[in-house]
């Protein structure tokens, strides 16, 4: 799955990922790696908080992405609900990476 790695605009790869049912067998797992990758591109200002929440967003509930860990699912979890964890800023992703990430 592109979305995983951002490999695209976030609209074409969430249109990519409407074409899976949401409980079609697992496809992809995220990886620790993943997540970080996604952070550090909100760290270099290469993305910004709404693409970030968009693309946690897309990967959060759905049946054909399982999760390295516990610890990354629930970094996708704070990454896609800021209303209920915070606002996603530096600070925010850097707890996150160092809380859950290590």
């Amino acid at each position: 799955m592109d979305i995983i790695h951002f490999d695209g605009e976030m609209e074409e790869l969430q249109s990519e990922l409407s074409l899976y049912t949401w409980d079609s067998d697992e496809m992809v797992i995220l990886y620790k790696k993943d997540v970080r990758y996604a952070i550090a591109l909100f760290e270099d200002g290469i993305i910004d908080s709404l693409l970030i929440e968009s693309w946690a967003n897309a990967l959060e509930c759905r049946d054909d992405v399982s999760f390295e860990s516990a610890k990354v699912q629930e970094a996708i979890n704070q990454l896609a609900n800021p209303i209920l964890f915070g606002e996603i800023t530096l600070a925010r992703t850097e707890e996150v990476r160092t809380a859950l990430l290590g």
